[in-house]
């Protein structure tokens, strides 16, 4: 975990981009974004010296200062070193570009380190703007403070069709399944180094894709509602989160 919590907690956060963050750190006073430059100066009203930290958000977080001149400098070359014991990923397909984006936004302020984009049979919104919904995270985890930016990727391919990890756990929802996700526990977990929640289109999985998913993953029910794809999906990243907090 993070060392020195409560500080990291109540000073302002910039995820800046690795060029940036190598110039400060090798002793450059660097000068920031005039959009992270107008939040801090024009929404939030801060004034003259203003220490910070700073992160390129690959999970390590260096104090810095932004000065009278608007220029970010390095305070400590000491990083706090974000540490996730599992890994915590999201495989997806068919939501609507609002609800899609909306999913990354929370995900990412909980803490997500993958998404993976699939195809599926019902999937009537294709994933078209990667650069766009890395643009998006960055902004929730600075929002949430969050130092790992987490990655992207897209497969033009459906579920059978995908390479699958063996040391990651796979989970699936299935709303007819009696076993709700609390009952997966810390011992199902110790084995893996990633647990993968597998999310359903907005239209459902196929009778096809619903047999195959039976077949290969551990099925667990989120609600006795019905949720719409983005809230399981966030439903179940919460839980697992709160559940590697303790995995050691």
């Amino acid at each position: 975990m993070i060392g020195n919590d409560l500080d990291l907690r109540n000073k302002l956060f910039l995820i800046v981009p690795q060029k940036t963050f190598s110039c400060i750190l090798s002793g450059e006073k660097v000068a920031i974004n005039e959009e992270n430059l107008h939040h801090i100066r024009r929404v939030l009203r801060q004034k003259g010296d203003i220490e910070l930290n700073i992160s390129s958000g690959d999970g390590k977080i260096f104090p810095a200062k932004l000065n009278s001149s608007d220029k970010i400098e390095k305070l400590s070359d000491q990083p706090f070193v974000f540490s996730r014991t599992k890994k915590i990923s999201l495989m997806t397909s068919g939501i609507q570009k609002k609800n899609l984006e909306y999913l990354i936004q929370k995900s990412t302020e909980l803490g997500i380190d993958s998404f993976y984009f699939i195809r599926s049979d019902y999937d009537n919104f294709p994933v078209q703007n990667p650069e766009r919904y890395r643009k998006m995270a960055i902004s929730a985890c600075i929002q949430s403070k969050n130092p790992v930016i987490p990655e992207f990727e897209i497969f033009s391919l459906k579920l059978a069709d995908i390479l699958y990890n063996k040391d990651t756990l796979y989970l699936w929802g299935d709303p007819g399944q009696s076993s709700f996700i609390n009952t997966v526990n810390l011992a199902d977990i110790s084995a893996f180094s990633e647990i993968c929640f597998i999310n359903g289109p907005e239209g459902g999985w196929s009778p096809k894709e619903v047999d195959f998913l039976k077949n290969r993953f551990r099925s667990i029910c989120l609600s006795n509602n019905v949720l719409r794809a983005e809230t399981a999906a966030i439903a179940a990243i919460f839980y697992l989160k709160l559940l590697t907090k303790g995995s050691g």
